[in-house]
Formats: C-alpha cells, sequence, structure tokens
C-alpha cells in the first residue's frame, strides 16, 4: 500500500511539474511574440538594407512559430490565461489576432525583400515594418490597458514612417499627415477613455474589468464608451474620416496590404476587447450602428464608380469597416472577430497581387437578371432557415433575426449574379458554406460574449441596419441599369469623385495642416 501511495504520490508531482514547465514554455513564447520583432527594429536601424532584409525575414518567421505554438497551446493544452505579470494574456481573441498578425507580417517581408532590394531607404523601412508588427502584437495581446495603448499608439507612429517611405511623393505625404492628425485624435480619446474607465473600476487588468462590468454594468460611465467608441470609429476609416486610406495609395504595396489587412482593422478589434464594458451603453453602441451604416453605403457606391484597381480595394476596406461596426453596434461581436480575420486575409492577398490585376478589365457591378434575384433570394431564404435549425438542435442561442436578414440579402445577391453568369453548382457549394460558418461564428459568439443591454436604442439600431442593407440590396439592382441614364451618369460622376469629401479634407490639409506646399 505504501508503495502504491509513493507512486501516485510520484506521479502527481511529475503531472504538476510537466503542466508548469508547459506553461513556463507558453509564457516565454507570448512574451518572444512582440520583443522579436522590435529588437529586429531596432537592429535594423543599425544594419545596411539587405541585412536588415535578413533579419527582417527570420524574426517574422520566428513570431509565426511562437505565434502558431501560442494558439496550439490555448486550443489543445493547459494553456496560462496571463504572462509578464498581467501585462499580455492569452485567450481565443488575442490568440487568433496575434497569429493573424504574424501570418500577414511573414507575408508582407517576403513580398518586400524583392521589391525592395537596391532601395536607398530599405533600412529605414525594414526598421518601421518591424516596430509596426512588433507593437501591433503588443496591442491585440494586451492583458492592460496600458499595455493596449502603447501597442495602439506606437502601431500608428511606426505606419506613419512607413507611408512616408516615398517622402518626394506630394499626395503620399498628404495623405500620410491627415491620417496623423486623425490618429492623434483617436489616441487623445482612447486615452481619455482609459483614465475614466479606471477611476470607475480601480484595476488597470482587462480581464478584471470584464468580471468588473459584468457584475455591476450600471456603474460603467458612458463617457468612456463613447471615447473607445470614437477611438474605433476614428481608427476604421468611417465617413467623414475616411479620405486619408484611399490617398495612401503611393506607399509600396506591401505597406497597403499591412494597412488594409491589419491596422484600420485595430477599430474593431478595440470594441471586441473592451465590449464587455461597452455593451453596458447601448446609446453609444447605437452611434457606431449609425455610423457603421452610413459608411457602408458611401463605400459601396464609391467603390462601384471607381477605375483603379488600388482605390476599388480601398473604397471596399471603407465599406467593409462600416460593416464591422455595424456587427460590433449590434453585439455580433463573435461575426465580427470571423469578419475582421477574414477580411484581413483577403485584403493581404489582393494588395499583395494588385499589380498583376493593372491590365484587368474593371469588373463594376454585373447585370442581374429578374429570375435570378428571386431564384437567389429563395435559396438564400432556405440556406439560412437550414443554419437557424441545426443551430437550436446544437443548442446555441438565438441570434437577432436582423442578422438573419443581412446574411439572406448577401447570399441572396451573390447567388442572383452567379446565375445570372451561368454559375450554378459551385455557387451553391460557396453559399452553403458561407451561410454554415458565418451562422456558426454568430450563434457562438452569442454564447461567449453578453449582448448589449436591452432598450429603445438596441431596437432602433437593429432597424436602421435592416433598412440599411435592404437599400444596399436595391442599389446593387438598379445602379447597372441607371448607367445609361442622365441621373445614373451624373452618380457615377459624383461617386468617382468620393461625393468631394476627400476634396474637401486636401484642401483643410493645404491651408492648414503640416504639408501645407506637399502638392
Amino acid at each position: 500500500m505504501k508503495g502504491k501511495l509513493e507512486t501516485i504520490y510520484l506521479s502527481k508531482n511529475v503531472g504538476g511539474a510537466r503542466i508548469r514547465a508547459m506553461n513556463t514554455t507558453i509564457e516565454v513564447s507570448l512574451a518572444l511574440i512582440p520583443v522579436l520583432p522590435l529588437c529586429g527594429g531596432a537592429a535594423c536601424g543599425l544594419l545596411p538594407g539587405e541585412s536588415g532584409a535578413r533579419v527582417s525575414r527570420a524574426a517574422a518567421w520566428a513570431v509565426a512559430v511562437l505565434a502558431a505554438v501560442a494558439a496550439g497551446a490555448l486550443a489543445f493544452g493547459p494553456a496560462i490565461g496571463s504572462a509578464a505579470g498581467g501585462l499580455l494574456m492569452l485567450d481565443g481573441v488575442s490568440a487568433s489576432m496575434s497569429l493573424l498578425v504574424a501570418v500577414l507580417g511573414l507575408a508582407v517581408v517576403r513580398f518586400s525583400v524583392n521589391t525592395l532590394r537596391g532601395d536607398a531607404q530599405a533600412g529605414r523601412f525594414w526598421r518601421n515594418l518591424n516596430l509596426c508588427l512588433g507593437l501591433t502584437q503588443v496591442l491585440v495581446l494586451a492583458g492592460s490597458l496600458p499595455v493596449l495603448a502603447v501597442g495602439w499608439i506606437g502601431s500608428s507612429l511606426a505606419l506613419h514612417g512607413l507611408l512616408l517611405h516615398f517622402r518626394d511623393r506630394g499626395e503620399a505625404r498628404l495623405a500620410a499627415w491627415t491620417k496623423f492628425l486623425i490618429s492623434r485624435t483617436g489616441d487623445a480619446c482612447l486615452l481619455a477613455g482609459i483614465l475614466v474607465l479606471h477611476a470607475a473600476a480601480g484595476t488597470w487588468s482587462i480581464a478584471g474589468l470584464a468580471a468588473w462590468a459584468a457584475n455591476a454594468p450600471a456603474q460603467v460611465p458612458a463617457a468612456a464608451c463613447g471615447l473607445f467608441a470614437a477611438c474605433a470609429l476614428l481608427k476604421s476609416v468611417q465617413v467623414p474620416f475616411h479620405s486619408w486610406l484611399p490617398d495612401a495609395l503611393e506607399t509600396p504595396s506591401s505597406v497597403s496590404a499591412l494597412m488594409h489587412a491589419g491596422v484600420v482593422n485595430a477599430g474593431g478589434f478595440l470594441l471586441i476587447r473592451l465590449s464587455p464594458v461597452l455593451v453596458a451603453a447601448p446609446s453609444v453602441l447605437a452611434v457606431v450602428v449609425a455610423v457603421g451604416c452610413f459608411t457602408v453605403l458611401f463605400g459601396s457606391v464609391v467603390l462601384a464608380a471607381q477605375t483603379s484597381v488600388k482605390r476599388r480595394l480601398a473604397y471596399s476596406t471603407v465599406a467593409q469597416m462600416g460593416f464591422m461596426m455595424v456587427e460590433c453596434g449590434l453585439g455580433a461581436f463573435g461575426l465580427a472577430l470571423l469578419h475582421l480575420l477574414a477580411h484581413s486575409a483577403y485584403k493581404a492577398h489582393a494588395f499583395l497581387r494588385s499589380g498583376t490585376a493593372a491590365g484587368e478589365p474593371r469588373p463594376g457591378l454585373p447585370v442581374v437578371k429578374a429570375w435570378a434575384v428571386f431564384a437567389g433570394l429563395a435559396v438564400a431564404a432556405a440556406l439560412v432557415a437550414a443554419a437557424r435549425w441545426g443551430a437550436s438542435l446544437a443548442g446555441l442561442p438565438d441570434g437577432q433575426a436582423v442578422f438573419d436578414l443581412v446574411l439572406g440579402l448577401g447570399v441572396a445577391y451573390g447567388l442572383a449574379a452567379a446565375f445570372s453568369a451561368g454559375l450554378r453548382g459551385g455557387a451553391l457549394l460557396v453559399a452553403l458554406l458561407g451561410v454554415a460558418v458565418a451562422q456558426t461564428a454568430h450563434e457562438a459568439g452569442l454564447a461567449l460574449w453578453a449582448l448589449p443591454t436591452a432598450s429603445a436604442a438596441v431596437g432602433a439600431s437593429a432597424a436602421v441596419a435592416s433598412v440599411t442593407f435592404a437599400l444596399l440590396f436595391a442599389l446593387q439592382l438598379v445602379l447597372p441599369h441607371l448607367a445609361a441614364r442622365p441621373a445614373g451618369r451624373a452618380l457615377h460622376v459624383h461617386a468617382l469623385n468620393g461625393f468631394y469629401l476627400a476634396a474637401w479634407t486636401r484642401r483643410l490639409m493645404r491651408r492648414f495642416g503640416p504639408v501645407r506646399n506637399g502638392v
């Protein structure tokens, strides 16, 4: 008996030692994810261009491996919740975002190695790129509000250096400084919101804030939520603070990919990360929904008129960021996270191959046949209903009806366009997979994230979102038929020029901004 007890005791000690060793390994890996690119950035500032490329490539590969290890540990092992004394945290959001940034960084570095060969300013580029990637990792892995602020502000400043890579190009300088002023305004909102929230909650910890807000939602200051929402809207290029994004295209394609696939998504990440606090202020989220809906409509109409591939991608980002704000404002944080990951992957690929698309014909909006519209609506309704039924069988909570409407309209338009082009089986398969993934992400998100506190603002937000996407569906069907009419041609000219909002911004920046003689 004594021998058996000693064996059990030793096995428990060995098992506990293995778990502690694994947790220590994960903690070290988590800390190295932002440290390696930051050290690489410091080294690249002292090395010639070719050496900087080698250092950047080695750091990017190492970070990608470490991020994959951290994500795997969270999924399959006894992962820790925090590291570095609570400064960093590892959960589903931070693990997926860190892996996304790592893979995106690796793709951008590999692409830039070839495009910047022989560039006289390559050393400065590699320094700013590594600093931007490292500070973005600080942002997504932050376990406390001060660390989040450091990553938020630092990554934006590093991106500013990347946007000024071609300093002799006036348009690039003007766009960079426009973004600089908008970003600094957002930084001020973030810092003020952090101070207000800390004064109310008495903690800097993000996990501690989530627990506090869940137990005492009435004590959450609406002012802090409003400041965080303003910060996210400014970062996510919502109208009218979007003009710098389409104008910031005179940069290396790798910088455009990093900007559109990474940095502008930070607004959505901020709302997702602070969602336990924000859901206590439904009126603030209602404003986010309203601004997001207007941005979706604006970006979609302007996108349809653009002739440049990169400007189409830029206004596509504007519209997608508006949609992400709508998702967050309605409390669909799981769907917003899926949207963020998918949009980042698509937009990085699109910008990195945009040079090969220069000679391709402009796609425009397709002319959709009437029978295809009805067929698409019928199939989409059946798919969404089946997905909802499957979710109920799995015991997942019921989602809001507005998401069924938005998802159904999006799938219906895609199917109608495919049917009109003679595509059948492939379109149905893509629609089936898309509905299944989106519905699963949304329903699972409802089980993990709290919905906004029930109020009249929540109902109004759902109504505004429903009307907006129904109008967008109708516009996509009608606009191709208006192209030959005087009203349609006039609308095309105004949309091609972004309804002149960017022109007004450039005029103000030339007159009052830091680049008065830039263009």
